[in-house]
């Protein structure tokens, strides 16, 4: 046995000299873990940062809130954050498999590791949209096409009531845009109660310049954003006296 030992030593030491391998510095194996650990929570803060602008977009432009209509399929997809959705799921990734790099990760039940790690992205994303950072870096130039949010397409618009006419309503966004809604007997109200200024709604439609045809509308809860602000020039039939909350 100990001479079988010695034999496979020789023969180790024999490829190590033909082969002119050697070991490492110490301080290159130490350069890597300290690469790898930036790596791993670069991507961790990638991934909670975009998690919360996820939350964000989801709150403020209310996807799902089109669901309700027959026909809002259409603008529950433009309105879905698709880019933030890419890149949190890429730095999620990317910090999975850094961290299977980790001896940890092979001393611990490792799906177990990642499913925590996930499950606290989730969470600090929430709280990154609650404390409003998403909303303050929304005027920060490179983070704005990824955080601005839209109210208004060709085919929808979301925004405060301002002004109520027999058969059109006057709505506004927060970003000042306005638009004079025309309904009819055979538009779809959700649910079907009386429009009320100040309230907010989502409407499917066809937009014509400033008007919008709708087609159906819907009573929505208030954003947390006060859409108010932007709403106080808008003038129209009926103009409120009081300020819109």
């Amino acid at each position: 046995m100990e001479n079988n030992n010695k034999s496979l030593a020789e023969k180790i030491s024999q490829r190590i000299h033909e082969q002119h391998l050697h070991m490492r510095p110490r301080a290159y194996f130490i350069a890597g873990s300290v690469l790898l650990g930036a790596g791993f929570v670069s991507a961790l803060l990638v991934a909670v940062f975009f998690v919360g602008v996820i939350v964000y977009r989801i709150r403020v432009n209310g996807p799902f809130g089109y669901l309700q209509g027959p026909n809002g399929w259409a603008p529950f997809l433009e309105n879905i954050p698709w880019i933030p959705i890419v890149i949190a799921l890429i730095g999620i990734g990317g910090g999975v498999l850094i961290m299977k790099k980790f001896e940890f990760s092979y001393k611990h039940a490792f799906l177990g590791i990642a499913g925590g790690v996930i499950i606290s992205i989730g969470i600090l994303g929430i709280v990154i949209d609650t404390t409003g950072l998403p909303e303050r870096a929304e005027d920060l130039t490179p983070l704005r096409p990824l955080l601005h949010s839209k109210y208004s397409n060709d085919s929808w618009v979301a925004g405060t009531i301002v002004w109520i006419n027999n058969n059109s309503v006057g709505v506004g966004t927060p970003n000042g845009l306005s638009y004079t809604v025309i309904y009819t007997a055979n538009t779809i109200i959700i649910p079907d109660t009386a429009l009320i200024a100040g309230e907010w709604v989502r409407i499917i439609g066809e937009r014509e310049n400033d008007s919008f045809q709708a087609d159906e509308i819907m009573h929505q809860p208030t954003p947390r954003r006060n859409p108010g602000k932007a709403l106080l020039n808008i003038e129209g039939p009926y103009e409120q006296e009081h300020e819109i909350p």
